[in-house]
């Protein structure tokens, strides 16, 4: 490849939206240019008046600040060979082309529409040079009239035109199967086959990027350049991006473009990426890059000359690996738009629901579609019990939930059954020291002295500090609890271990109150000599109350988880092999059953087979593991998770 500065330019219609394809011409562009340290220029190609969309300009800008392709001139830029709108340079056009006129390399034409219409040159339907005869004083006279009239290129008919593309090597077109192109319309505005060659010279691009749709027709632009005596770019031609093996994808027929993949969910690197791939081939077997990589790795060597298929499978592929490696800051902030969509909307906490989707998602927008089950569960197809690699079918899943059911439920009742018996301790420890204090009263008349009563008054207040301190012990010891529940997640304990670790928890407890409680009888008695006794009859009422009011709330707790596992075992029992695995709803709980291999690892498990809807759509918040549930080879280790979801 010849040195030179590398000066190259992205040079799109305003026409809508940003089409993939131009996107990748875009980043080859970049790619090339910021490989050899060059510049990337912005012109905006808007002699087509008809097709101009306003605010057109605005979206490629955004397209490709988004994409991280960065220009060095162009509108926003600015740069020393501006205006970068082909439209403010319309007198440079017409000059140019009065030139090429006063040369002979290009002629006025007056041929009226109907006239263009029938006529035919060389057997092939196309103009016909008719005005090139034209003497300079009639074409005078008709300019003088103000007839309307064009300026075409005065090609020759004899002899070939040749020149090399980087890509496909030598191009060769004989010059009699070129038309005589328009180089300024009637309105003054030059074509495409113009313009854009005075903007090359003039802007000092050295590379053009395009399509090979300009194969053929670059030849014509070479005479151009001759005509004037410039130095020619190097030509880099593009394969286009196919819809299919027949169809191109195009924006003029709705294909998708880089906004629609935004709002699909995509990540805007991950679709950068993708279509980088589309027409270059890198050395080695990477697929994912980096832009730095991208430019390290580009390489006009590596450009194919065969057409490439647009597969949104794979891309969507892509996009997913990007999702898992992003931060959970970073995934919750793009998925947070999603979840507002959803069926959840403003229901839960999306974070639980947010922390297991990244690994399960390809595209931001499945999420609303992951987490309906919530209010849209579906039956499970009888099927998919159905496995004859694992040697699994109905019979053996619904033997699995059913033993899981059974063991859920003894730890259910056990965890309730230390709560209760932590109620009950404290209830009958605060009636104690109630009862204790109000006996003080029938004492007083056999006490007496001033320091008797100030030693009973700071007992009382030990004692009433003790009380205090009642609700905090309670806390610790509910700490302690909760910590055995997730040692038991953490190590995956045996339901066996689990029952023997929550008795020793029950024993902690059960042993912290009756210490409370004979501190209580001790500072009662003692009280009960102090007339300050008195403060504590008073109270009498108040801790009757409390009492009562705890006792209430552990039991509607109890009632509550033995009635979610009930409905469990009951649909079992039932044995609905649609249903087994279905999220229970018992009022504003969901109780749910998942494979916790599957949920870590995404591998094909047991619990896939048995759950795969419940699987797929696994969000909520982990109360506790357990394991194991065998009913297969040895090797098998089928764990689950049990859930608890509660409306907001």
């Amino acid at each position: 490849m010849e040195k030179k500065e590398v000066r190259t330019r992205f040079a799109p219609s305003p026409t809508g939206f940003m089409h993939i394809g131009n996107l990748r011409s875009a980043l080859y562009g970049y790619l090339f240019v910021k490989k050899h340290n060059g510049q990337m220029i912005l012109r905006i190609e808007d002699t087509d008046v008809e097709r101009y969309v306003k605010g057109a300009v605005e979206v490629i800008y955004k397209t490709c600040d988004e994409a991280g392709v960065i220009f060095d001139e162009g509108p926003r830029e600015g740069g020393p060979y501006g205006p970068y709108v082909q439209s403010e340079r319309k007198p440079i056009y017409l000059e140019h082309a009065k030139k090429l006129v006063e040369q002979g390399d290009a002629y006025y034409c007056f041929c009226d529409k109907e006239r263009l219409e029938t006529v035919t040159f060389m057997g092939t339907k196309r103009y016909d040079k008719h005005c090139l005869s034209l003497s300079k004083e009639e074409v005078q006279r008709r300019l003088d009239a103000g007839e309307s009239y064009v300026i075409r290129q005065n090609i020759p008919i004899e002899g070939e035109s040749s020149y090399t593309d980087l890509v496909f090597g030598e191009i060769t077109v004989p010059n009699k199967d070129m038309e005589d192109n328009i180089l300024i319309k009637s309105d003054g505005m030059p074509t495409y086959n113009f313009a854009h060659v005075v903007d090359d010279h003039l802007m000092h691009v050295t590379y053009v990027i395009r399509g090979n749709e300009y194969l053929s027709s670059t030849p014509k632009y070479n005479l151009l350049y001759d005509a004037f005596g410039w130095e020619k770019p190097q030509y880099i031609h593009l394969t286009q991006i196919m819809k299919d093996e027949t169809r191109k994808l195009s924006k003029r027929h709705g294909d998708a473009n880089f906004d629609d993949f935004i709002r699909k969910g995509y990540l805007p690197h991950a679709i950068v990426n993708y279509i980088a791939l589309l027409g270059w081939s890198p050395k080695g077997t990477q697929e994912k890059f980096t832009m730095k990589e991208l430019i390290e790795n580009f390489s006009v060597e590596g450009l194919s000359k065969s057409n490439s298929i647009f597969d949104e499978k794979k891309m969507a592929w892509l996009n997913g690996e990007y999702i898992k490696e992003l931060s959970f800051e970073e995934f919750y902030k793009y998925a947070l738009p999603y979840f507002e969509k959803s069926s959840i909307k403003g229901r839960y906490d999306y974070e639980p629901f947010a922390r297991l989707l990244q690994t399960r998602i390809e595209i931001f927008s499945e999420i609303p579609e992951k987490v309906k089950f919530i209010d849209e569960y579906q039956r499970f197809p009888s099927e998919k019990y159905e496995n004859q690699r694992f040697k699994i079918d109905q019979e053996l899943a619904y033997n699995i939930l059913k033993s899981y059911l059974e063991k859920a439920e003894k730890i259910a009742k056990g965890i309730a059954g230390i709560i209760k018996s932590a109620g009950i301790i404290l209830l009958y420890t605060l009636l104690t020291a109630g009862v204790m204090g109000a006996a003080g009263v029938g004492l007083l008349a056999l006490v007496s002295g001033p320091q008797i009563i100030l030693v009973a008054g700071l007992l009382t207040l030990g004692a009433i500090a003790l009380g205090i301190l009642t609700p905090a012990i309670l806390l610790v010891a509910t700490g302690i609890v909760k910590i055995c529940e997730a040692i038991m997640g953490v190590f995956k304990m045996d339901p066996e271990k689990a029952s023997k670790v929550a008795k020793g928890v029950a024993g902690i407890i059960k042993s912290l109150f009756t210490i409370i409680r004979y501190t209580y009888l001790a500072s009662a008695v003692l009280a009960s000599i102090a007339p300050m006794s008195i403060a504590l009859l008073l109270f009498v009422p108040l801790i009757k109350l409390g009492g009562f009011v705890i006792k209430t709330v552990i039991g509607v707790i109890l009632k509550t988880a033995l009635s979610i596992v009930d409905s469990a075992k009951k649909i079992v029992n039932e044995k609905s092999e649609n249903e087994a695995n279905k999220v229970l709803k018992k009022g504003k709980y969901f109780i749910m059953i998942i494979g916790s291999n599957t949920i870590q690892t995404g591998g094909i498990r047991l619990e896939q087979i048995i759950i795969k809807s419940a699987i797929n759509h696994g969000f909520s918040i982990t109360k506790s593991m357990l394991k194991p549930i065998r009913g297969m080879r040895n090797t098998m280790k089928d764990e689950y998770i049990l859930f608890f979801l509660k409306e907001k």
